[in-house]
């Protein structure tokens, strides 16, 4: 179980878009409402919506997003997602650089071990995997804070927070 105010994750990968809505990873369960929580959280790339494939990190659909349309495919690029709950802000870097930072509506991040939806690679829907991503993934970093620019120079900084790595 986890609940916070605060997730930050890092994830260096090579995107190769084949496909109109891959996605990097997918965590939480589906479940919107009217309240200040969410259960998810996702990295993704919406070629389907956009006139450029756009890169977004999500929260639950209808809770708020922080994307750009201005980011390297076939390379390795850092992208970064920070959740900063207490200011409500959504923030994405792309290789150390914000690229876009919005207010979403949510204080909160709440995953329960009842939640069986967590994947690298793929999104969720309705009980099943779906919109599968065609690249590769380095590494993959998740933490328990609220995580800025100068931090992503210094990961050791924030070594204390570190939920999961891969």
């Amino acid at each position: 179980d986890y609940s916070g105010s605060s997730l930050s994750f890092q994830i260096e990968t090579s995107i190769l878009l084949e496909s109109n809505y891959p996605t990097l990873f997918y965590f939480g369960q589906e479940d919107g409402g009217n309240n200040l929580y969410t259960r998810s959280i996702d990295l993704s790339i919406d070629a389907i919506n956009f006139n450029l494939p756009f890169l977004r990190t999500n929260l639950n659909y209808d809770y708020g997003l922080a994307g750009t349309s201005n980011f390297l495919l076939d390379e390795y690029i850092q992208i970064a997602g920070v959740f900063d709950g207490e200011n409500q802000q959504l923030t994405l870097y792309i290789n150390g650089q914000q690229v876009q930072s919005n207010t979403v509506n949510a204080n909160q991040i709440i995953f329960e071990s009842s939640d069986n939806n967590y994947t690298i690679g793929s999104g969720y829907s309705s009980g099943e995997q779906i919109n599968f991503f065609n690249g590769n993934i380095r590494s993959f970093s998740i933490w328990e804070v609220a995580i800025n620019q100068d931090d992503l120079s210094n990961l050791s900084n924030i070594e204390d927070h570190l939920i999961v790595k891969y």
